[in-house]
This record gives structure tokens, sequence and C-alpha cells, in this order.
């Protein structure tokens, strides 16, 4: 009778464990969350939207469900990283209270940096809602931070004409289920 071994990649048969670490942009300290793979194709770092923060984002774990984006780019064979934005999830938010553009972008960087000094290779950007205005405008002021920039679900049509009048001073409330419900 034959015998039958079934090979499947490691991260098939159990997710990659999932590591915080803590980077600081300008001495404030931004939560980096890790899923690994052996000899990974490449490395991305993932930026969150606006409502909620990388781990519900990007690392759902629902029991009999296969949420996970950070276990899917895995399955592909890519480490993969994910920034809490301040006042998002394990980052907290400065003394200012404001995550500003120029602020989030910089973030961005500096992790970017981080990866590519502890990696040894520069990194992939993917930037979701919000977080794909974050990965454009890093990708403008710092291009030479990363590797390329995939920006998906730009929430604002790029075709549209703004003036200077239309700015508006956002609330500073805290980001919650029953809002975001």
């Amino acid at each position: 009778m034959p015998f039958f071994v079934l090979l499947a990649p490691l991260s098939v048969l159990r997710a990659a464990e999932l590591i915080e670490h803590t980077v600081y942009s300008d001495g404030h300290p931004l939560v980096l969350w890790e899923k690994s793979v052996a000899n990974p194709k490449g490395h991305i770092a993932l930026h969150h939207g606006r409502t909620w923060s990388s781990l519900p984002d990007f690392d759902l774990q629902v029991d009999g469900e296969d949420l996970s984006l950070m276990d899917g780019f895995n399955d592909a064979g890519y480490s993969v990283w994910a920034l809490d934005a301040r006042g998002y999830g394990g980052t907290s938010r400065d003394s200012s209270g404001w995550n500003t553009p120029n602020k989030a972008a910089k973030d961005l960087a500096m992790v970017l940096e981080w990866l590519e000094a502890r990696n040894q290779e520069k990194t992939h950007v993917w930037g979701w809602s919000y977080g794909s205005m974050v990965a454009q405008l890093t990708a403008q002021r710092y291009p030479e931070n990363m590797l390329s920039v995939t920006l998906f679900g730009y929430p604002v049509n790029p075709d549209r004409q703004y003036n200077g009048d239309t700015a508006v001073s956002p609330p500073a409330n805290p980001t919650t289920a029953q809002a975001a419900a």
C-alpha cells in the first residue's frame, strides 16, 4: 500500500504568531503588529482606515471564518506588518490630541525606516481608505522609504475640485464600536 505525505506551507497549518512592536516617531510610541513567515517573498506594511485600528481591519479572528488579510498575505508568502496610527488600537494620541496628515505620513515613514533596518530591504505599503491617503502622502514626501504603494478604497474622488473654504474642525471623539455601527 503506498504511503502519501501531504506537504503544506506552515501558514496553512497554523497562523503565524502575532507579535507587537513599538516604533518611535518624534518620541511618540507607535504600535506595529507583525505576522511573519520564514524566507518571505517580501514585506508589506498595512495602514488602516479611519474607523478601526489594525487588528479588526487586517487580522480579524472569528471562529469558523477566514477573515484575516494578514494571514492571507502570509499564505501568499509575505511577512506583513500593521501600524496602529495615533489614537487607534494600541497607539495613544499624542499631547495635541490630533493626528495631522503630516504627522501621519511621517509616522508611516519612520515605521518604514525601522522595517528596512530590521529586514534589510524596503517594504511594500498597502493603505486602506484613510490609510490610502496616508500612504499616498508618505509616497509623495518619503518615496525613498518604500518599495511600492497600493491604495485600496481611496475615500475621495481624485477628480473633485476643492476650494479653500471647505475646511472644518473634526470632532475629537474616540472611535467606538457603537459609533462605527
